[in-house]
Order: C-alpha cells, then sequence, then structure tokens
C-alpha cells in the first residue's frame, strides 16, 4: 500500500508581501518527498502549477507528472487522473517534510486501517499565533481521494472541509525563497 502525491505550487505568486520563486519551492519540496520515494510509501508525483514556470521541465528532470494550469482548482482533477494509487498526499510547494514523516508513514502502512483516516500535514509553528490557535495546514493524507474529490476543489478547499480530521504533530517546515 503506497500513496500517490500532488505537489501543489499554488495560485499565487507573492507570499509575505514578497514575489516568491515557485519553480525553486517546487524542486525543494520534490526532494523532500524522495526518502518517501525510496521507502515505497509515495509511488508516483504530479505537480500543480501555473503555464509558465518551467514545471514540465522540472517535473522531466525529476521523473514525476506535470499538469499546468490556470490556477489549482483547475489542475487537481487532471492530476487526480494522472496518479495511480487512490490514496493522495496533498503537499503545498514550499514546505519540506520532517524525517518522523517516514516512520509515522511506516508505522500507518503496518496497519490495515492505518491509511483509512483523512490526515492533516502541519507545519511548526511560526509565530504565537500559530503555536496556540493553529498551525497551518500544508498537506494531507486523503485516503480514497477520487471519491471525495468535487470539481472545483484546490489544496484550500479541501483543507477547510476537512479541518477537523486527525491532525499529525508538525511534520513539515517552510522552505522559503523570497
Amino acid at each position: 500500500m503506497s500513496l500517490s502525491a500532488i505537489v501543489f505550487c499554488g495560485d499565487d505568486q507573492r507570499r509575505g508581501g514578497r514575489e516568491f520563486d515557485l519553480a525553486r519551492a517546487m524542486v525543494a519540496s520534490l526532494s523532500m518527498l524522495v526518502p518517501l520515494h525510496i521507502e515505497g510509501i509515495v509511488r508516483d508525483i504530479v505537480i500543480v502549477g501555473p503555464e509558465g514556470l518551467e514545471l514540465p521541465l522540472v517535473a522531466e528532470h525529476a521523473g514525476c507528472d506535470c499538469v499546468e494550469a490556470a490556477s489549482e482548482a483547475a489542475g487537481l482533477h487532471p492530476a487526480a487522473e494522472l496518479t495511480h494509487e487512490p490514496d493522495l498526499l496533498l503537499l503545498k510547494a514550499g514546505h519540506g517534510l520532517e524525517p518522523l514523516l517516514v516512520e509515522e508513514c511506516r508505522h500507518r502502512m503496518a496497519d490495515p486501517d492505518g491509511w483509512r483516516k483523512i490526515m492533516q500535514l502541519t507545519r511548526s509553528p511560526e509565530n504565537w499565533r500559530e503555536r496556540y490557535i493553529s498551525a497551518a495546514c500544508v498537506g494531507l493524507i486523503l485516503p480514497g481521494a477520487r471519491k471525495v474529490l468535487s470539481p472545483g476543489d484546490s489544496f484550500s478547499t479541501i483543507t477547510r472541509r476537512h479541518r477537523g480530521e486527525t491532525r499529525l504533530p508538525p511534520l513539515a517546515n517552510r522552505i522559503a525563497f523570497f
């Protein structure tokens, strides 16, 4: 049992009021998925992003598929169609994964019902609001994703819809390229 990963560039090239290099963020996030791929946790990867960022070139070098779309919502369904596994790992580019995620995934894979729950991946809190109110969701493990995806879904609509699901301890960090 393994996952297919979809990595989103996002619709906005500005974060924190500054230009954000989405292609570099994508490369960094893809490199963080290598240990999950080696362990057999992630079988295949599809990247989703806007046109004009040379993402097909990044995808070709990384050995994954690419969907260029005007928005995340427009790219999610075509990306899901390219995946090989029914269970998805959705991840926002610009965030790296902690090595403990490999152990958490191994533990879940050993349990026959391990992937049956939707799980949120949060990043380590960067300010007091994230520490005391809620950490930012930067990824989801979504079992049976094709059954729960709706037309027009984007990363943010899916995370809002599944806000109350099982939240893993912070297993991601922001990788900033300003």
